[in-house]
């Protein structure tokens, strides 16, 4: 296991700040890589208000940015974002491990 570095306690404090839709699009984001904001409303069924309430805490710390595409605005990860997400998801192989191992409770 690696040892916590002071970038991931920095990263634990964002975290904390995020709320469970904020998590939803970054995880999402890192799936499918980039999408305008329609899409990413109705593959996760979450109304518009919520993603730009959303959006705008995901700018706020550089996750998330975005590019015109005729009128769309489509929406990918920054360096930043790709970062979170890839902690996040390695956060959850490890609670998952936790749980599906022998022993544990």
């Amino acid at each position: 296991m690696r040892s916590i570095t002071i970038e991931d306690y920095e990263l634990f404090e964002m975290i904390e700040q995020l709320k469970d839709t904020d998590l939803k699009i970054i995880i999402y984001l890192f799936k499918v890589g980039e999408a305008p904001i329609a899409k990413i409303v109705a593959d996760n069924r979450m109304s518009f208000a919520t993603v730009y309430r959303s959006l705008k805490v995901l700018h706020e710390f550089k996750i998330v940015g975005e590019r015109a595409e005729g009128n769309k605005r489509i929406l990918f990860l920054t360096e930043v974002g790709k970062e979170v997400a890839s902690r996040l998801l390695e956060i959850d192989d490890i609670l998952r491990a936790a749980r599906e191992s022998p022993g544990s409770s």
